[in-house]
């Protein structure tokens, strides 16, 4: 009876091993046009091995600020201010990666999203305050533009830049035009 349920056992194995292997993200991102297979990256990833940011709104309650009361925008300033010397990762600039995150819409036509900010939690830059900018991408797709909303969640796949820029809402620290978008 053990000879026979061993042997028995091998094609079930080999169906679940077949299995397990179609359920891989890996297999259909190699096919990816614009490059080479792409890494799939966390936020934390994206910051330089050792630093540290000194928020300094840390232990400050913010929830009871309008967003145009003076003082709400002077706190912002400083926050923003605190960044300018926020490092990003130079070696990072040209890799292929995949990265999950929340839309924050900068530019669109009301169907379509051309160009937004893609930040690691819900809520950044509008219910609270943005990301030190290692971990805000700023995102600028190819024409139509994306159909998609506030805060969606996706994954984008495409070149990563080490590329500053600014909008009203936040710094970004990195830059990229993905070649593929999913829902996260």
């Amino acid at each position: 009876m053990v000879g026979f349920m061993r042997y028995s056992l091998v094609p079930l194995l080999v169906l679940v091993g077949f299995l397990l292997a179609g359920c891989s993200d890996s297999g259909d991102l190699a096919e990816t046009p614009g490059g080479p297979e792409p890494v799939t990256m966390t936020w934390d990833g994206l910051i330089p091995e050792g630093y540290e940011f000194a928020d300094p709104l840390e232990g400050m309650d913010v929830s009871g600020y309008a967003d145009d009361d003076p003082e709400a925008i002077a706190l912002l300033e400083k926050l923003r201010a605190s960044w300018a010397d926020t490092p990003v990762i130079e070696a990072l600039d040209g890799e292929r990666i995949r990265i999950g995150g929340f839309i924050v819409p900068l530019e669109g036509d009301g169907t379509h999203i051309s160009e937004f900010l893609l930040v690691p939690y819900y809520g950044a830059c509008i219910h609270v305050p943005p990301p030190p900018p290692n971990q805000v991408v700023h995102v600028t797709m190819a024409e139509p533009g994306l159909a998609a909303g506030l805060f969606d969640a996706v994954w984008l796949t495409g070149t990563l830049r080490a590329q500053r820029s600014s909008s009203e809402l936040a710094d970004a620290g990195y830059s990229m035009r993905p070649d593929r978008v999913e829902a996260f």
